[in-house]
Parts: C-alpha cells; sequence; structure tokens
C-alpha cells in the first residue's frame, strides 16, 4: 500500500465528500435561480446574455473543500490540540516532497471532482430548463478563471503548510 492510499485510508471517514455535494447542491440551487431569473428578464423583451458559470457557491465551495482537506491532511488532534501532521512522519524514511506531493495529490483529486461536477451540474441544468443562451468561449474562460483560482488557493495552501513545516521543525 502506497503512501498516498494510506492517506486517503486516514481520511477516508470525514466529511470532505458531503461537503463536495452539500456544495454542488448549492452551486444548482444557485445556478436554477439565476436561469429563472434570467428568463424572467429576457422575457421582458430584454436582450439575453449567457449566464455566467462562476458563482459563489462554485468559489466558497472550492475554497472550503481546500481548507478542509488541509486540515484533515497536514493537522491531526492530541491531547486536546491540534498538532501539525508532518512532526510524525520525521521517523518515517519518506521524503517531504513524497508526503507534500501525496497529501496535495488527494486535494486536488477532490477540486477536479468538484470543478468537473460543477460542469455537469450547470451544463444539466441549461438543458433541463431550455436555457438556449450559450457562450462556450465564455463559459471556457470562466473554467480557466476558476482552475486558476483554485491553484493559487493551492499554492497559498502549500506555502502556510511550508512555512508551518519548518516553525515547527524549530519547536523541537
Amino acid at each position: 500500500m502506497s503512501f498516498i492510499d494510506k492517506e486517503k485510508e486516514r481520511i477516508k471517514y470525514n466529511y470532505q465528500g458531503l461537503i463536495l455535494f452539500g456544495f454542488l447542491f448549492f452551486y444548482f440551487i444557485t445556478v436554477q435561480s439565476d436561469i429563472t431569473r434570467h428568463k424572467v428578464i429576457f422575457g421582458s423583451g430584454i436582450e439575453a446574455e449567457p449566464l455566467s458559470f462562476i458563482t459563489y457557491p462554485l468559489i466558497l465551495g472550492i475554497v472550503i473543500l481546500i481548507m478542509y482537506l488541509n486540515s484533515h491532511l497536514f493537522w491531526i488532534k492530541e491531547q486536546g490540540k491540534k498538532v501539525f501532521i508532518l512532526r510524525k512522519y520525521d521517523i518515517i524514511p519518506i521524503d517531504r516532497k513524497e508526503i507534500y506531493t501525496a497529501k496535495f495529490k488527494i486535494i486536488i483529486e477532490y477540486v477536479i471532482k468538484y470543478i468537473i461536477y460543477s460542469i455537469f451540474t450547470y451544463i444539466l441544468a441549461l438543458v433541463f430548463n431550455s436555457y438556449k443562451e450559450i457562450n462556450l468561449l465564455k463559459n471556457s474562460i470562466e473554467i480557466i478563471e476558476v482552475s486558476l483560482l483554485a491553484l493559487i488557493v493551492l499554492a497559498i495552501v502549500l506555502f502556510i503548510n511550508i512555512l508551518q513545516d519548518k516553525k515547527t521543525k524549530k519547536e523541537i
């Protein structure tokens, strides 16, 4: 069993799937209400605009999912205190790069799932509501923007974890 499989097993019973699908549901409700609002506005004779892929639940979902997974992958509760878990791996003969790579692969996997599921949710909402104002170029650019946002948040989290790793190493 590889290190990444052990990490997935360690956080298996947490609520990242529930968070993912909870935000997907929240995203669906937001897209559905935007479609309804647009249909009412455009039904009154105003020129139709394509519906934006990016909504607050999508952005909030990415940020919270990354923070939640980071918390469960890099922190552990011991004796009532949160402890940086990489100190526990000091005695294991695994390279830091391999540890960070495995943990961030798990986070990236969930973020990619969330973005892909959001795309499907968006498309299904448009199709089921017969919403014909679709701009593939705008939507593609928005998907790239969301992916860049996720990468920026991941980079910030990685930087914070590296700082925390150095700080806790000095304390020992």
